[in-house]
């Protein structure tokens, strides 16, 4: 039989983790020491799910609310490649930009959002209006909303609309991707587009409701969906002379840009670097908005 190791007692630490039981004065000191190894493995290895934890808060570090509550994503500083030549003249030519980091909003403003603005602000309500208040269109985008209406909505929020470069940076990152989640064409996993049955609030669907579609830093429904307004305003040349850092569109000019294609569109309208225009008086019932806002430096 084994004999315990006179005149060796046990350190107050491991006393207090074997208190219920009387083995230090039974056992020999090193079954002790091999009892106990599991307990140092976890002092000196974190587990598994502290992990996962700093994984979260890292990532909640990437995200602020305005005024709305709204969840937003930063985009971090840097170039990116804006524009494709095998498109439309006005996305020509392909060139690189460098931005300084911003937040975007993850979702487009919903008519829920909407609703506390219009509550807040009272100002006319968009087209639309009384056919968004009917039924379950609260968590879907906004329709209806001219280039002034989403301009206010961001000043409301102490936020602002998004450029055309920080609206595609968000959309498509710093691969050169032809959409949100990639090269591959889009499918009704990806987006909503290619209505033809329905129209208006019918053929929208919640916001952030495609996840497949999202882009590299967590954006959703930038294909599809509503077209979103951008700060600019449009000049189909103005990729020949706008300055790599922080473009923000021609200095006069009758249109303002939209990005990102609608419910309506086509496959191909829904690529990211795909340009659109309208009078900033138009209310349609395909286009909505996402708001944007500086990162502090």
């Amino acid at each position: 039989m084994l004999q315990p190791f006179k005149g060796i007692s046990c350190p107050p630490y491991f006393q207090d983790v074997v208190r219920t039981v009387s083995w230090c004065d039974t056992m020999t000191f090193p079954f002790v020491l091999l009892s106990l190894l599991p307990l140092f493995i976890q002092m000196v290895v974190p587990p598994a799910c502290a992990t996962e934890a700093e994984t979260v808060v890292v990532e909640l570090d990437h995200q602020v609310a305005g005024q709305d509550r709204a969840s937003m994503a930063l985009i971090s500083a840097g170039q990116f490649t804006m524009g494709r030549d095998d498109a439309g003249p006005d996305e020509q030519p392909t060139h690189r930009v460098s931005l300084d980091a911003f937040y975007i909003d993850r979702y487009e403003v919903t008519v829920a959002d909407y609703a506390k603005f219009l509550k807040s602000e009272d100002p006319d309500p968009p087209f639309l209006w009384q056919e968004a208040r009917r039924g379950q269109n609260g968590e879907k985008p906004v329709l209806g909303v001219d280039w002034h209406d989403a301009a206010a909505y961001c000043r409301w929020a102490d936020k602002r609309l998004p450029t055309e470069a920080e609206w595609e940076k968000a959309a498509r990152g710093t691969d050169g991707r032809i959409y949100p989640w990639g090269n591959d064409p889009p499918t009704r996993g990806h987006a909503n587009y290619g209505q033809e049955t329905m129209k208006g609030y019918a053929a929208l669907a919640k916001a952030g409701s495609f996840e497949k579609g999202k882009s590299p830093y967590g954006v959703y429904d930038m294909a599809g969906s509503v077209w979103e307004w951008v700060e600019d305003r449009y000049d189909e040349h103005y990729y020949h002379h706008s300055p790599e850092h922080n473009p923000r569109g021609p200095a006069t000019g009758p249109l303002r840009a939209l990005r990102g294609g609608a419910w309506n569109s086509a496959p191909t309208v829904l690529a990211s670097a795909n340009r659109n225009a309208y009078v900033p008086s138009a209310r349609r019932s395909d286009v909505g908005f996402r708001c944007a806002q500086d990162a502090p430096k």
